[in-house]
Protein backbone atom coordinates (compact mmCIF):
# COMPACT_ATOMS: atom_id res chain seq x y z
CA UNK A 1 0.00 0.00 0.00
CA UNK A 2 2.83 2.41 0.82
CA UNK A 3 4.35 1.98 -2.66
CA UNK A 4 1.02 2.89 -4.27
CA UNK A 5 0.68 6.00 -2.10
CA UNK A 6 4.30 7.00 -2.81
CA UNK A 7 3.77 6.60 -6.56
CA UNK A 8 0.61 8.69 -6.34
CA UNK A 9 2.45 11.41 -4.39
CA UNK A 10 5.16 11.55 -7.05
CA UNK A 11 2.65 11.81 -9.88
CA UNK A 12 0.60 14.51 -8.18
CA UNK A 13 3.69 16.48 -7.15
CA UNK A 14 4.76 16.56 -10.78
CA UNK A 15 1.33 17.76 -11.90
CA UNK A 16 1.30 20.51 -9.27
CA UNK A 17 4.72 21.72 -10.43
CA UNK A 18 3.42 21.96 -14.00
CA UNK A 19 0.54 24.20 -12.91
CA UNK A 20 2.87 26.45 -10.88
CA UNK A 21 -0.09 27.84 -8.90
CA UNK A 22 -2.47 26.10 -6.52
CA UNK A 23 -5.54 27.91 -5.19
CA UNK A 24 -6.23 26.85 -1.62
CA UNK A 25 -9.88 27.03 -0.64
CA UNK A 26 -10.80 27.05 3.04
CA UNK A 27 -14.43 27.97 3.39
CA UNK A 28 -16.94 28.03 6.24
CA UNK A 29 -19.98 27.16 4.10
CA UNK A 30 -20.11 24.10 1.87
CA UNK A 31 -22.43 25.92 -0.51
CA UNK A 32 -19.71 28.46 -1.32
CA UNK A 33 -17.29 25.88 -2.68
CA UNK A 34 -18.74 25.09 -6.14
CA UNK A 35 -19.28 28.72 -7.24
CA UNK A 36 -15.74 29.65 -6.20
CA UNK A 37 -14.25 26.67 -8.02
CA UNK A 38 -16.23 27.53 -11.16
CA UNK A 39 -14.91 31.09 -11.01
CA UNK A 40 -11.29 30.03 -10.49
CA UNK A 41 -11.31 27.41 -13.24
CA UNK A 42 -12.97 29.85 -15.65
CA UNK A 43 -10.17 32.32 -14.80
CA UNK A 44 -7.57 29.72 -15.77
CA UNK A 45 -6.56 28.39 -12.36
CA UNK A 46 -6.66 24.63 -12.78
CA UNK A 47 -4.98 23.31 -9.63
CA UNK A 48 -7.12 23.65 -6.53
CA UNK A 49 -7.01 22.38 -3.00
CA UNK A 50 -10.14 22.18 -0.87
CA UNK A 51 -8.90 22.01 2.70
CA UNK A 52 -10.02 19.14 4.91
CA UNK A 53 -11.59 21.58 7.39
CA UNK A 54 -14.02 22.87 4.75
CA UNK A 55 -17.45 21.36 5.47
CA UNK A 56 -18.22 18.54 3.04
CA UNK A 57 -14.79 18.72 1.43
CA UNK A 58 -14.94 15.12 0.16
CA UNK A 59 -18.26 15.67 -1.60
CA UNK A 60 -17.14 19.01 -3.01
CA UNK A 61 -13.94 17.52 -4.41
CA UNK A 62 -15.93 14.77 -6.12
CA UNK A 63 -18.43 17.28 -7.57
CA UNK A 64 -15.67 19.63 -8.72
CA UNK A 65 -13.76 16.82 -10.42
CA UNK A 66 -16.90 15.77 -12.27
CA UNK A 67 -17.59 19.34 -13.38
CA UNK A 68 -13.99 20.23 -14.29
CA UNK A 69 -12.36 17.10 -15.68
CA UNK A 70 -9.19 18.89 -16.86
CA UNK A 71 -8.52 20.55 -13.52
CA UNK A 72 -6.40 19.08 -10.73
CA UNK A 73 -8.62 19.19 -7.64
CA UNK A 74 -8.00 17.58 -4.28
CA UNK A 75 -6.82 17.90 -0.72
CA UNK A 76 -3.19 18.23 0.28
CA UNK A 77 -3.14 18.24 4.06
CA UNK A 78 -4.23 14.94 5.53
CA UNK A 79 -3.38 14.49 9.18
CA UNK A 80 -3.18 10.70 9.46
CA UNK A 81 -2.36 7.67 7.36
CA UNK A 82 -5.82 6.25 8.08
CA UNK A 83 -7.48 9.42 6.78
CA UNK A 84 -5.25 9.32 3.69
CA UNK A 85 -6.13 5.71 2.91
CA UNK A 86 -9.88 6.30 3.37
CA UNK A 87 -9.87 9.47 1.31
CA UNK A 88 -7.73 7.94 -1.43
CA UNK A 89 -10.27 5.14 -1.80
CA UNK A 90 -13.15 7.56 -2.26
CA UNK A 91 -11.23 10.26 -4.15
CA UNK A 92 -8.19 8.73 -5.83
CA UNK A 93 -5.73 10.97 -7.55
CA UNK A 94 -4.53 13.65 -5.19
CA UNK A 95 -3.16 13.15 -1.74
CA UNK A 96 0.17 14.60 -0.76
CA UNK A 97 1.02 14.87 2.91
Amino acid sequence: MTQILDANRTKVSSQIKQHKLVAILRLKQQGDVAPLIDCLVNAGINALEITSNTPGFEQEIAKARAAHKNALIGCLLITSLAQEILLNRSLPGWLVT
